[in-house]
């Protein structure tokens, strides 16, 4: 976020930020798939944890990705181009990152059953 802010360009700028958003709206989509239906099954974590999920998987905040979404591809970014690579850097970079947020290996199950 720092290098693109210092040294980036405002299209660059606005893929940083619908890459974020897209990727926090895949994340939390993904963890609310995981998330068990049972009272049974519930871990201490689990209500904090369903209040995350709403909040990114929320119908507001899905518009609000698909908005990014829009002004991103009115930027009109031609493949092969300098704002191509920088956004194809940009999208990597954000997914690099996030991966090594992420937990991995059934690592997520674990600690919502905690």
């Amino acid at each position: 976020m720092a290098r693109v802010g210092a040294f980036g360009t405002l299209e660059d700028g606005l893929v940083f930020l619908w890459a974020m958003e897209r990727v926090y709206l895949d994340a939390w989509t993904y963890v609310k798939s995981l998330l068990p239906t049972a009272a049974t099954e519930a871990g201490p974590a689990l209500p904090a944890i369903r209040q995350l999920v709403e909040n990114w998987t929320c119908p507001a905040f899905v518009e609000f990705v698909e908005v990014l979404e829009g002004l991103v591809n009115r930027l009109n970014i031609v493949p092969g181009s300098p704002a191509y690579f920088r956004a194809e850097e940009i999208w990597v970079r954000v997914l690099e990152l996030e991966e090594a947020f992420w937990p991995v290996g059934g690592e997520e199950m674990e600690e919502l059953l905690l």
